[in-house]
């Protein structure tokens, strides 16, 4: 049965930018922060329907992994004066694409969009905007399920007379290798009270609201060595500057292993603490 849950997380910082989290329910006759680690806490407000989990998921093991990325010496060097419309971008896009490897079958288109550079006014108004570039994004699907995480993902940058400016292309192959015996959503919010995300998480995780939770598959940053796609619950939301936070614990019963490398922590968000 799907259960709407508001469960309110307090954040605390530890030493060597480790977190522990107090958990406080909001049908609590007066909730009160929980306040644990040197720093206090600050908050994480989980506002969203979990969703029912399915006993098992599939797992898949990584046979290879196609890795492009190119650069041109234009990328970077100021507005474009001849670019496509954006639909005219994402043909583009598609025939480099087709010519470098081909669309993989299981991939999505996610946006197109058109970068500006702005002259702002002192007040606050624009003076001027000037076009720079077009970005043509592709994510993945993996059996009907997104697959979140920095790989997976084809992006273009396309400029004037419909150069590619910048191609990056991160898609590994993958097999079936079985089933994982996934935990519920509301046994993933406990694993992400305590702290036990995918990644170790720097910088502060201030007052945080959750809008969605929902299944997906992890995948590395382009070009790192993953042995296997593993299912993940990811919480996903905005901090309280607007910037999109994502989230993800591991889903199956049995996490993953940690690898040597699966040390590196990141931000929530790529900016820095304050807003």
């Amino acid at each position: 049965m799907n259960k709407k849950l508001i469960i309110l997380l307090f954040v605390g910082v530890i030493a060597v930018a480790l977190y522990s989290y107090g958990m406080t329910k909001m049908d609590d006759p007066q909730p009160q922060p929980v306040t644990f680690g040197l720093g206090g806490s600050n908050g994480v407000l989980i506002k969203a329907e979990l969703p029912e989990a399915p006993e098992t998921m599939p797992y898949h093991r990584v046979v290879h992994e196609d890795y492009i990325s190119e650069m041109s010496p234009e990328f970077g060097r100021g507005p474009q004066k001849f670019l496509p419309s954006e639909e005219e971008a994402v043909r583009i896009a598609e025939e480099y694409i087709k010519s470098h490897g081909g669309m993989p079958d299981d991939a999505v288109f996610g946006n197109v969009s058109t970068g500006y550079s702005m002259l702002i006014h002192r007040n606050g108004t624009v003076v001027e905007k000037t076009p720079e570039s077009i970005r043509v994004g592709y994510y993945r699907v993996l059996g009907g399920v997104p697959v979140t995480g920095p790989g997976d993902t084809i992006d273009l940058t396309v400029g004037n007379n419909g150069t590619i400016m910048y191609f990056l292309k991160s898609w590994r192959h993958i097999e079936y290798a079985g089933e994982r015996e996934i935990v519920t959503a509301s046994e993933a919010v406990e694993r992400l009270s305590r702290g036990e995300t995918v990644n170790k998480w720097l910088g502060s995780l201030d007052k945080i609201e959750i809008d969605n939770v929902s299944l997906s598959y992890y995948s590395e940053v382009p070009g790192k060595k993953q042995d296997f796609y593993e299912p993940v619950w990811v919480f996903r939301g905005n901090d309280s500057c607007g910037y999109k936070v994502i989230l993800p614990v591991w889903a199956g019963v049995v996490p993953p292993k940690p690898t040597p490398s699966d040390g590196a922590s990141v931000r929530p968000t790529d900016r820095g603490d304050a807003c």
